[in-house]
């Protein structure tokens, strides 16, 4: 079920994030994820991997991101 606020997060990511930058991201990227394959496992997946990447990165940035995690293609500046 996805999380509505911040609040909501798991504990361990609020220990392991204390910015409220990196708690954002991470809440919306495990929403996009979560609504798009109905799968908790790869929208936590997708969330630590991209939240740990680094600071933050752009609106634009996280949902490139998120389709390869959702589709596994990358598009744009990260096509190979």
């Amino acid at each position: 079920m996805p999380y509505s606020s911040i609040a909501d997060i798991p504990e361990h990511i609020k220990r392991k994030y204390k910015s409220a930058k990196k708690r954002r991201q991470w809440l919306h990227v495990w929403n996009s994820v979560y609504r798009q394959t109905h799968s908790e496992a790869r929208a936590f997946a997708a969330a630590n991997s991209i939240t740990a990447k680094k600071s933050v990165f752009t609106r634009q940035e996280v949902d490139e991101l998120i389709s390869f995690y959702v589709t596994g293609d990358f598009k744009g500046k990260y096509e190979a």
